[in-house]
């Protein structure tokens, strides 16, 4: 009876720990929760497969346990072996300033096949680099007359 109790209360702390993470969490809702959960003194490993089971985004909690002072290989590591795409993991750990090499690395440590990691290409941030026509008539020029 003792056996079955003690089996009991570990299966219920388990799932309590997979209860606070839900699909629908916004990027501030589950900074909080890895507040909560590294307060609880919850592994990485226990994080990412909570997080993982509820379907929370690969970015949010990424950014989430780096932010709150996680080492960025270790989170890549752990989310990755939790599940999760290597690809949305590293470039989101990428965006938060992390060296792309190393979480590549860290990745394959998780469980990736580095060969299908590729580097964000950055598109979403509009067009860094190019240089836009004036559409401005009459403008531009620094002022400076050329000797």
């Amino acid at each position: 009876m003792k056996k079955m109790l003690v089996a009991a209360s570990i299966l219920v702390a388990s799932f309590s720990t997979f209860a606070a993470f839900t699909a629908t969490m916004t990027e501030l809702e589950v900074k909080a929760e890895v507040a909560a959960a590294t307060q609880r003194g919850d592994s990485l490993a226990q994080i990412a497969a909570a997080a993982k089971a509820a379907g929370v985004d690969a970015g949010f909690i990424t950014a989430g346990l780096i932010s709150s002072g996680k080492d960025a290989g270790a989170v890549t590591t752990a989310l990755v072996a939790a599940g999760f795409n290597a690809n949305l993991v590293v470039n989101a750990a990428v965006n938060m300033g992390a060296n792309y090499g190393l979480m590549v690395a860290a990745a394959v440590a998780g469980g990736a096949n580095a060969a299908t990691i590729t580097a964000n290409s950055g598109s979403s941030g509009g067009n860094f680099g190019q240089t836009r026509a004036s559409t401005v008539s009459g403008g531009g020029g620094s002022g400076a007359s050329p000797s």
